[in-house]
């Protein structure tokens, strides 16, 4: 038993000693307690987890774009290459499918998913520093291609 709290009276002050923090209720209600939690307790437990869920599982997804344009896909595999600072190869197929891998085979497959429209077959090599190089041979849609914006370049007039 330890002190939790001094108690104040017109004539002393003494320390009191109280064996749990709801000592003081079961004495006012006869001694009798029920077991379990509070709803209080159980809605601050609920929202600990929920506040830690949504640290924690952001991190464990990998985003991944859904019927995107070859730009899009493009974009976020660069930005995953970056984020894991690790070479990865974007492989897009003629049929739209596309899959995320890294070049060694410690680890096969990073993501896939599939383009909204087909396109060019094409292969291309993200580095952890951002630079996206194109394997040969590179389709006449992406003549053009500046490896560090990872995009076709504008004509210029």
């Amino acid at each position: 038993m330890t002190p939790l709290f001094l108690h104040f009276s017109t004539r002393c002050v003494r320390a009191c000693t109280v064996a749990s923090p709801s000592a003081h209720l079961r004495a006012r209600r006869g001694g009798r307690t029920r077991p379990g939690f509070t709803l209080l307790e159980l809605v601050v437990v609920l929202l600990v987890l929920g506040v830690s869920a949504a640290f924690v599982l952001p991190a464990l997804t990998t985003p991944t774009p859904r019927a995107a344009a070859v730009a899009d896909v493009v974009r976020a595999a660069r930005a995953t290459a970056i984020a894991r600072a690790q070479p990865l190869r974007l492989r897009i197929a003629a049929d739209g499918s596309w899959s995320l891998a890294s070049p060694s085979r410690a680890e096969p497959r990073v993501t896939r998913g599939q383009l909204a429209q087909p396109t060019d077959a094409v292969t291309v090599e993200l580095s952890p520093v951002g630079v996206c190089t194109l394997s040969p041979p590179v389709p006449a849609a992406l003549h053009g291609w500046d490896a560090a914006l990872c995009a076709v370049r504008e004509a210029q007039l």
